[in-house]
């Protein structure tokens, strides 16, 4: 029997189970909006707070970029230290408000691409408890988060070293190196606590023996995990090239900033932003479907032929004919 491509599977279950892309886009945008409001208003705060002399608001006015520079320099001094402040604060807000909407919504995307699969057959496995399975991806949500934070020190620690410790001449290479070196490691981790969430549902798996079954899937079948990346990262550069036609194109048959070329733009840019939410959860379905395993086939039940008892002999059973259990005083 031929094994289903995991590919296949993964766009068809966002093909045939749309709602799960939609379940997606729908925790996704609405925490990128809460947070983009929160930053503008933090940041619309923060400028309120400062004062500006009249000195400054005529040096501001003068346009000249040298005393405009003057001027921002005397209005910040003094407060990057709140500036900070707010900045760790909100940072930590965000980062804990992204787990707890990150590990509802990936219960609900993997709740649903479950149903689907158990639908075609591919799985049997009960539902874990809604509880268990928050907590597990909470825990996964929370190491993402870690090792993000991880990578930004790790990051300033390269910039650090490039510019104290590293002559002039080699200073950019070998910051570019660093920089490479931090980015793969944080790619990998990301990628296997991305992937780990998939066990938590279907293995009802806690935090850190999701991440042990995770890495024995990757080791036992590397290829078809080399297939689905290549395939979905395909997509993935198509998409980006389509949007960024429809992005740069409005401008450049109108060649004005019209209205028009900034709604069609827009439009495309989200757009762009559902296709990848949608083939994400796609990814997610082929990883899922793989360690489902394809759908049982039913068997077929053949007619057995009748023994061959040699030419000329008949094999039928005459009913008149007395068995040993017919005969009188017989033991069976």
């Amino acid at each position: 029997m031929k094994t289903p491509s995991p590919t296949l599977e993964g766009l068809g279950a966002i093909l045939r189970r749309p709602a799960c892309g939609l379940a997606e886009i729908s925790w996704r945008w609405s925490f990128g909006l809460a947070a983009g409001l929160l930053l503008f208003a933090s940041l619309a705060e923060y400028l309120n707070t400062l004062s500006v002399s009249r000195a400054q608001l005529l040096l501001l006015r003068t346009r000249d970029p040298v005393l405009v520079l003057q001027a921002l320099a005397a209005i910040f001094r003094g407060s990057s230290g709140r500036a900070v402040s707010a900045l760790v604060v909100l940072i930590l807000a965000l980062a804990f408000a992204w787990m707890v909407i990150a590990s509802i919504g990936r219960a609900s995307s993997l709740s649903s691409l479950l149903g689907y699969f158990r639908e075609r057959g591919m799985s049997s496995l009960p539902r874990p408890p809604m509880f268990l399975m928050l907590r597990s991806l909470f825990g996964l949500c929370f190491l993402r988060v870690t090792v993000m934070l991880a990578a930004i020190v790790a990051s300033l620690g390269a910039v650090i070293i490039a510019a104290v410790w590293v002559s002039r001449e080699a200073a950019a290479p070998a910051l570019w190196l660093l920089l490479m070196l931090v980015g793969l490691i944080w790619s990998g981790l990301n990628w296997l606590l991305s992937l780990a969430p998939i066990f938590v549902a279907a293995g009802a798996q806690d935090t850190f023996g999701s991440i042990g079954a995770a890495l024995s899937l990757y080791r036992d079948r590397r290829w078809p995990f080399f297939a689905i990346g290549a395939w979905f990262n395909f997509g993935h550069f198509v998409a980006f090239g389509l949007a960024s036609f429809a992005v740069v194109a409005p401008f450049l048959l109108s060649r004005r900033l019209s209205g028009m070329a900034l709604i069609v733009a827009l439009v495309s840019l989200f757009g762009y932003f559902a296709v990848m939410d949608f083939l994400y959860v796609g990814r997610l379905a082929a990883y899922l479907s793989m360690t489902l395993g394809p759908p049982p086939v039913p068997m077929e039940v053949l007619p057995q032929p009748a023994p061959d008892s040699g030419p000329g002999v008949d094999t039928r059973v005459d009913a008149d004919d007395l068995i040993l259990s017919d005969l009188p005083l017989s033991p069976w």
